[in-house]
């Protein structure tokens, strides 16, 4: 559901993680070996992971670098960020299914401007923490 960014309602948050990805095909392998390298299966749940990766997909395909990732994780949620040089979204294509898969797994995602030339499209996925 894309939808207005939250403003409120989070938990403390339990980690963050950021990492610059190469302007390159290969940014979305990386990202997803960095995160199963620092995040257990149970604190990333494979939703997060392919949400990740078709966020960081569209950065390369569609954005402009650089492109920076961060997740923060607490309690109940995973926020995903991708960020990209370019202001806008850009013109989807026909065979483009990577925001309809992002659509169906998060609870929430949409698109913010940066402070400099650029934006932010994040997403919210809903996740059990382990106690």
């Amino acid at each position: 559901m894309r939808g207005t960014e939250p403003t409120s309602g989070y938990c403390a948050v339990v980690s963050e993680f950021r990492m610059r990805l190469d302007y390159e095909l290969g940014a979305p392998i990386e990202a997803r070996h960095r995160l199963r390298n620092t995040f257990s299966a149970a604190e990333l749940p494979d939703e997060v992971i392919v949400v990740v990766s078709e966020l960081v997909t569209n950065a390369v395909l569609h954005g402009v670098p650089p492109i920076e990732l961060r997740l923060t994780v607490d309690d109940s949620v995973v926020r995903i960020e991708v960020s990209d040089a370019r202001r806008d979204m850009g013109s989807p294509v026909e065979e483009s299914r990577g925001l309809l898969i992002i659509g169906q797994l998060a609870n929430a995602w949409g698109v913010r401007s940066t402070s400099e030339d650029g934006k932010v499209v994040w997403a919210d996925v809903a996740v059990d923490q382990p106690s």
